[in-house]
């Protein structure tokens, strides 16, 4: 699972070399979507329409706080409803895809969004959240590159 800026796209592997198309998609939900929704909710709450550049609204995601009126404000209910809302919405485009996973030896996360639902493996009872989840792909990539060079 790569949940990235835009989407998640979900890829199941077959004994590490083929990909079960069947299983296997993109959800058109990502990270983007919940900078979004906390920038309404702010919008909301404060009674503004004020744009923000996405590092204020991503470090208002991360600190549960946001700097407005020349005052950090504390916005951490808007962005702990707003993710629970979108975990929720991740979970059910991926067992859409895979199910429960019971089958599958591990259901592992990857990518930016990965790092924000810091949850996430723990609703599939195989799940995993790779390791620095948003430079997984980069690492993988650079593997793939060094492995088809020696060949």
């Amino acid at each position: 699972m790569d949940i990235g800026g835009r989407t998640t796209d979900i890829a199941t592997v077959i004994g590490g070399t083929r990909i079960d198309h069947a299983r296997s998609g993109t959800a058109n939900i990502g990270v983007l979507d919940v900078y979004k929704a906390v920038k309404q909710g702010i919008w909301a709450q404060e009674k503004i329409r004020d744009e923000f550049p996405i590092n204020v609204i991503d470090k208002a995601v991360r600190t549960g706080t946001i700097k407005l009126y020349g005052d950090e404000m504390d916005v951490s209910k808007i962005v702990d409803e707003v993710k629970s809302e979108y975990l929720a919405k991740l979970k059910r485009e991926i067992e859409r895809q895979i199910s429960t996973a019971a089958a599958m030896n591990r259901v592992v996360f990857v990518g930016g969004g990965s790092a924000l639902f810091t949850d996430i493996a723990g609703t599939f009872r195989n799940g995993y959240v790779s390791p620095d989840p948003e430079f997984a792909n980069a690492r993988g990539l650079y593997k793939h590159a060094r492995y088809h060079s020696q060949a």
